[in-house]
């Protein structure tokens, strides 16, 4: 099974043209099953240059790139894997096969891994599929025998004188139904150790990590004794931090046997208590003047959690962003509590922790001001729609340290900035709309309904079609009026919904007209004064509702406000007419 890639797009590759032939500079991606890969553009002696065309076509042949999100939905329904969309980003949510925790897989479309947000689990979508399958057989099974367990116990709690003698009794007997009434409870575990089956990934205890925090203690016990943790903290300006956010941050510190100090910042990969082993720490050391960090675990490409990510409730959704320890503190205590992370690869952008930071709907950015670009580039990978940017040109450990609380206050309050302002609007944004208006192209060009009073209209204007309007003109007396009571009646009798506006006539009169019309006999006439009841009854019953605009209240209103009335059927989704009659 091959899953994961799909025909590669020439939009990834760098061309030269040299003398009028297209060379690839880059190496190929990969090779599918059934076509090996090879420069797009090589030519041979002979052989005349290939054009641009023929070049990407030939890239579509021969490369592979990770499937869009919507060809990973397909795949997850083949397999039968319940999923949602993710409202921000380019994922898609489903239940781990790892830990069995709901809804906290994210699968991306841009390169196709697999992240759990609870038991840290990556893979690759090849992998979460083969082992979605492997636990969809032994699922099957297990319920194939305890369906077979059930039936044969409710055939001896129906005919226990059918028990073998030889292997039954009264005694044994009952323990055999007792035992049968509950799932076989060891047949999970079995299937954990499946050899085809991965372990729980949890994060593995780094013995650096371990030896740290162990030899550590909480950084407010240690200030009042050691002249060279003072001295660090003043320098860093985390004294002036209060003590009581120092310790929801389980800040740390520690000193060697050289009385050097050192700072620990730890980082966390889940809701956990403070007294809980870190994943991952980073140590600022004072060694001689000189001021150093060092990060374990060490590796750049493994993810060590975020710092501050343990204060993480299930209420939050809104999180500060900052490039480093200091900043998320001075946020955090100047605000009295507003949840702050700070990112583990500082400005870099890491795809791995989106899933992470998916949950929350606004997003506030407070980088330095040298790394405004980053902190862009942050919010477009993030979605701008729900990011805001913060531009000062002071960090917020700044102005804690020359007292400035209110200040951070204030610029989160005021002085974020919209990474797309109003009135923009994103591809993603109109996704939905752009498929309906190509899926149903055919539906609008025919028409949503056909008049049947007007046969012939339906061969002029294909039927009534949203967005188009129809310009009635005439002298007194033509009839403009009657015609547009009955062209409105005609659709509002199949189930159109309606909006009727005269500026002319009063409303009393088009619904009289449009009674007559729907019964079809001159109910103005004495003879049919009883009947008039019964007409309004059906008229009532009509499945298509009718709105009438009341002429008095907006004769002396403004064109804009005369506007304003679409909202009044713009709720509804299903087709609508509006008829309007100027005067």
């Amino acid at each position: 099974m091959k899953i994961g890639c799909r025909r590669a797009r020439i939009s990834r590759r760098r061309l030269v043209t040299v003398k009028g032939i297209v060379l690839s500079t880059t190496k190929p991606y990969c090779s599918s099953n059934n076509h090996s890969c090879s420069d797009g553009a090589s030519t041979s002696k002979g052989e005349q240059p290939r054009t641009l065309t023929q070049v990407i076509a030939a890239a579509e042949q021969s490369h592979c790139l990770p499937l869009t999100r919507s060809e990973v939905a397909e795949e997850l329904k083949k397999h039968r894997i319940p999923f949602e969309k993710v409202a921000h980003g380019d994922f898609l949510r489903t239940d781990c096969v790892y830990c069995e925790s709901k809804h906290s897989c994210f699968i991306s479309g841009s390169d196709n891994s697999v992240r759990c947000v609870v038991c840290h689990e990556l893979t690759t979508l090849e992998e979460f599929l083969s082992k979605a399958s492997i636990v969809a057989s032994f699922a099957d099974k297990r319920t194939t025998e305890q369906k077979l367990s059930e039936a044969k116990r409710l055939f001896f709690m129906e005919h226990p004188e059918d028990a073998d003698p030889d292997l039954y009794d009264r005694t044994n007997f009952k323990s055999f139904l007792n035992e049968n009434k509950t799932p076989d409870k060891g047949l999970y575990d079995r299937e954990i150790d499946h050899p085809n089956m991965k372990k729980c990934a949890k994060f593995p205890v780094d013995p650096v990590v371990q030896s740290l925090w162990q030899n550590s203690l909480d950084i407010n016990d240690l200030a009042l004794e050691q002249n060279d943790m003072k001295f660090l903290l003043s320098i860093l300006g985390i004294d002036r931090i209060s003590s009581e956010t120092l310790s929801r941050f389980n800040i740390r510190g520690c000193v060697d046997k050289r009385n050097r100090a050192s700072i620990l910042y730890p980082r966390y990969g889940s809701y956990t208590f403070s007294d809980a082993f870190p994943v991952g720490v980073k140590v600022i050391r004072k060694l001689d003047d000189v001021l150093k960090k060092e990060v374990y675990p060490n590796e750049a490409s493994q993810f060590c959690g975020f710092f501050g990510y343990h204060l993480t409730t299930s209420m939050d959704r809104r999180v500060v962003l900052t490039t480093n320890e200091r900043d998320a503190l001075a946020v955090y205590d100047a605000t009295g509590g507003v949840l702050t992370f700070s990112l583990p690869h500082g400005r870099q952008v890491d795809l791995q922790i989106l899933p992470y930071l998916a949950r929350f709907e606004q997003i506030f950015l407070w980088f330095p001001p040298q790394h405004q670009d980053f902190a862009r580039e942050w919010g477009y990978r993030l979605d701008d729609v729900r990011c805001r940017l913060i531009t000062s040109s002071e960090r917020p450990i700044e102005l804690v340290r020359n007292g400035g609380h209110k200040d951070v206050r204030g610029i989160i309050a005021h002085g974020a900035a919209r990474l797309r302002e109003r009135g923009f609007i994103s591809a993603s944004d109109i996704r939905d709309e752009v498929k309906s208006d190509l899926v149903y192209s055919s539906v609008r060009q025919n028409g949503l309904a056909q008049w049947k009073r007007f046969a012939p209209l339906n061969k002029y204007l294909q039927g009534l079609r949203p967005r188009e309007l129809t310009v009635l003109t005439g002298g007194t007396g033509f009839g403009k009026t009657t015609f547009l009571c009955e062209y409105s009646l005609d659709l509002f009798t199949q189930g159109i919904r309606t909006l009727f506006c005269s500026f002319e006539m009063p409303e009393v009169k088009i619904l009289k007209w449009m009674l007559v019309q729907f019964a079809g006999v001159p109910l103005y006439r004495s003879d049919y004064g009883s009947s008039v009841d019964v007409w309004l009854d059906r008229f009532e019953r009509i499945k298509g509702p009718l709105t009438i605009m009341k002429t008095s209240d907006f004769r002396e209103k403004s064109v804009s406000q005369i506007a304003e009335v679409r909202h009044s059927v713009q709720s509804h989704r299903s087709p609508k007419l509006r008829m309007t009659r100027f005067p």
